[in-house]
């Protein structure tokens, strides 16, 4: 019995040494260099609301729409400028209404707001039940601005034809905001 485990042993061991002698086994590496996904810059972003003469920052209201009759609208324009030190996207939005007309005057006003070649319309109450961000693009990317850069903007408020007295000498207040972002795609960068 032991007799046959040696020569168990001493063939399985031929076996190994005539395999590897003859078959050989390797494996094969690839890597490949890639453009790096994150860039970071060092600074600030920062954008404003500029007056039409494009060097005065707004010290009060974007928007001032008193006196809006029925069937009538008015029309506000501004610059959105980069005045941080870094290239950013910019995306405005309309939140926070407030007044004693928010119930009678809002389902009546609508809104047309063109940022650059961008142009978005609709009903200001869509934008009291849900946060929406109006991006500055052009086609598909972002437009981008450097410091320094403005970008044209028009804002018209008009009230509907059929608003009934109710509304009458009630007020409505709501926020435009602005937003700078750090562009985040390298591909986007000039």
């Amino acid at each position: 019995m032991l007799n046959k485990r040696k020569l168990l042993i001493i063939i399985l061991g031929l076996i190994c040494i005539y395999t590897s002698t003859t078959y050989t086994f390797s494996y094969f590496v690839e890597n490949q260099k890639v453009q790096n996904s994150v860039n970071l810059s060092i600074g600030n972003i920062n954008s404003n609301f500029i007056q039409i003469d494009e060097k005065t920052p707004y010290s009060s209201a974007v928007v001032n729409a008193a006196g809006l009759i029925p069937g009538g609208s008015q029309s506000f324009d501004f610059f959105v400028k980069n005045t941080g030190t870094l290239t950013s996207k910019v995306e405005l939005s309309l939140d926070n209404f407030t007044g004693d007309g928010l119930d009678t005057l809002l389902p009546y006003l609508s809104y047309n707001l063109a940022i650059g070649k961008n142009n978005f319309e609709g009903r200001l109450k869509d934008l009291y039940t849900a946060q929406k961000y109006f991006y500055l693009t052009d086609g598909d990317k972002p437009v981008l601005l450097e410091n320094g850069d403005k970008a044209g903007c028009k804002i018209t408020i008009k009230l509907d034809k059929d608003t009934p007295y109710t509304a009458q000498n009630k007020t409505l207040k709501f926020n435009l905001n602005i937003y700078a972002t750090q562009p985040n795609n390298p591909s986007w960068a000039r």
